[in-house]
């Protein structure tokens, strides 16, 4: 366990070789980190962290505050700023003893939020990431996830419940959760993890804010405000992106992943280069063409350049066929966008 600010999460580090990226795992809402390394007496290759290793990769895994006893409290309207401040924080501590050349960060589910908060707090402390990889990942762009309060309410605490049960005696884990894992079971043949142990080591209720949607607790109230929304993800300050791609599952079950992300991502990557191509320093006019079209095609490419495609649904990177496909599509997108070279357009 590990604080900043008044922010606890559960860290998980594991040093990779020296000349090789680091990856820092950012979970999706309602989960630990831990859905990337795995719990006591799982096989190992079922999960990202065994196939980063075999790779020469290390992994930084955060878990960010849930309602799960291995929290001692969640810090009241914690946001994805906030977060992101405290993340950055953990991040360079790992990073003063233990170097490397590139940092690439990993959003899975609703930690695509993150995109442009966590490459805005490492900025601020002069670390630059090499990019930011999507893993069926919301763009920081509010209103593209909505919650649905009956689905999931938001309790007296402002968190919202994916344990709490309906009239039907079913609660969203089960509903949704429970399903894509044995999907993932299915791909694989055999149990990746047993319900008994996904329900009390992987999930618990999670701070509404971090979801980045317009949806507010105050006070005990709900209310709407795009506003905060779209200040505290940082959606139009393409500035401080980092290079962004996207790892996008195959099935119905996750359709809003597998029809709209390479798209999504796409145009946010576009955007920022857009910017950086309006803030550009001074350039004759030979080398001022010269750029220009080499920009215009590239982003003409972007999406499918920058997008990769594992069969599976909102858990494809769980099992060791989904996990051993992820770590070659995080490897192929680090090399594009090194070849890409993108800042040269600032």
């Amino acid at each position: 366990m590990v604080e900043a600010d008044g922010v606890p999460a559960v860290q998980y580090f594991r040093p990779g070789e020296p000349d090789k990226p680091l990856l820092v795992f950012f979970s999706g809402g309602a989960h630990l980190a831990r859905i990337a390394y795995g719990h006591p007496g799982c096989i190992r290759e079922d999960f990202l962290d065994a196939w980063l290793e075999r790779q020469g990769w290390g992994l930084l895994a955060l878990s960010h505050p849930i309602a799960h006893p291995v929290f001692a409290f969640i810090p009241n309207g914690i946001d994805v700023s906030r977060w992101a401040a405290a993340a950055a924080k953990f991040i360079l501590d790992v990073l003063a003893t233990h170097p490397n050349h590139r940092v690439f960060a990993a959003g899975w589910s609703m930690s695509g939020r993150l995109a442009q908060a966590i490459s805005a707090a490492l900025q601020k402390k002069g670390c630059l990431l090499s990019g930011f990889l999507a893993l069926a990942g919301n763009p920081p762009v509010p209103g593209l996830g909505p919650i649905d309060t009956a689905e999931t309410p938001i309790t007296s605490e402002g968190l919202r419940s994916f344990t709490a049960r309906n009239a039907h005696g079913t609660d969203y884990v089960e509903r949704c959760f429970e399903p894509e894992l044995k999907f993932q079971n299915q791909l694989n043949g055999h149990v990746i993890i047993p319900i008994d142990i996904y329900r009390s080591q992987y999930v618990g209720d999670n701070p509404l804010h971090l979801h980045g949607e317009p949806l507010r607790f105050r006070n005990t109230s709900l209310a709407s405000s795009y506003e905060e929304a779209i200040a505290d993800v940082g959606t139009f300050q393409f500035a401080q992106y980092p290079v962004m791609g996207a790892i996008v599952p195959t099935e119905r079950s996750d359709f809003r992943s597998a029809l709209v992300d390479r798209a999504l991502w796409g145009a946010m990557n576009a955007l920022r280069l857009a910017d950086l191509w309006k803030h550009r320093d001074a350039l004759d006019a030979a080398d001022q063409e010269r750029l220009w079209e080499d920009l215009r095609h590239i982003v003409e490419a972007l999406p499918g350049a920058l997008c990769r495609t594992i069969r599976g649904g909102h858990f494809f990177f769980v099992g060791a066929v989904g996990a051993n496909a992820t770590v070659v599509a995080i490897e192929d997108l680090a090399t594009t966008i090194a070849d890409l070279r993108l800042d040269r357009f600032s």
